[in-house]
């Protein structure tokens, strides 16, 4: 691999097409959608808008053609998400795709989507059917202030770690990144906060990102995780 090729490879977030799925106020089965066919693969462009994702910039080869093509498309519209190190330029150039940042980032899109899906399916088949600790878990996902306070009052753990690996404190400061703008907590950090969540339940890698990143957190979200290193380590280790 020439050194100028390796240049122009970056990670991508990669996904395909579903292969059907009930379509407009009748249900009808649609296979693929209007422009690409069914299990197509696309190029899905970092984000754009803050819409947590819904809609998502591709780029993947038309119908019944071998042009490729950039579309807006739903999230659920797409399966099979995974990170892939590609050639980009032709892409990048000629159709305006947004760079991902890193691998992580790509892999974090990808897990987020999963965990995003299997929220609102069990919001779905109703939250009562779940215990209080997953529910905690899926309306924090979903940013859904009532779902949580209803959790809580069923019952919920507010230090529970999840089977994914999160806990409540660490899934609600994740979202204060969108509010950096207001310099302030997400209102389901300070929910969390004054129920009782305990600081040193966040993860070790989120604190490593907002030390690494300080300036995409509010300053309130800084000093907490500030506070939380200062609880979890010694002072004479902190992260590279």
């Amino acid at each position: 691999m020439t050194e100028q090729f390796e240049k122009c490879l970056e990670w991508c977030l990669v996904a395909n097409v579903i292969s059907e799925q009930p379509f407009g106020e009748n249900h009808e089965i649609q296979y693929g959608t209007k422009h690409f066919s069914p299990n197509t693969k696309v190029y899905c462009s970092a984000q754009i808008w803050g819409d947590g994702y819904d809609k998502i910039v591709v780029v993947g080869r038309h119908r019944g053609s071998s042009k490729l093509v950039r579309m807006v498309i739903d999230e659920k519209r797409l399966t099979n998400w995974r990170a892939r190190y590609v050639y980009l330029p032709k892409l990048k150039g000629s159709f305006y795709m947004r760079s991902w940042d890193s691998k992580e980032q790509v892999e974090g899109f990808a897990k987020s989507i999963y965990q995003w899906r299997e929220a609102k399916n069990a919001r779905k088949k109703g939250f009562e059917k779940f215990h209080p600790n997953e529910v905690l878990i899926y309306a924090l996902i979903l940013d859904r202030v009532a779902d949580v306070q209803q959790a809580i009052e069923r019952g919920a753990d507010v230090n529970h770690l999840s089977h994914d690996g999160f806990t409540p404190l660490t899934l609600a400061l994740s979202r204060s990144s969108y509010s950096r703008l207001t310099r302030s907590y997400s209102p389901l950090t300070q929910f969390l906060l004054e129920k009782g969540a305990d600081i040193k339940t966040i993860s070790y890698q989120f604190l490593e990102k907002v030390t690494q990143n300080p300036s995409l957190y509010p300053q309130p979200v800084f000093r907490l995780v500030e506070q939380a290193i200062d609880e979890l380590f010694p002072h004479s280790q902190r992260f590279d």
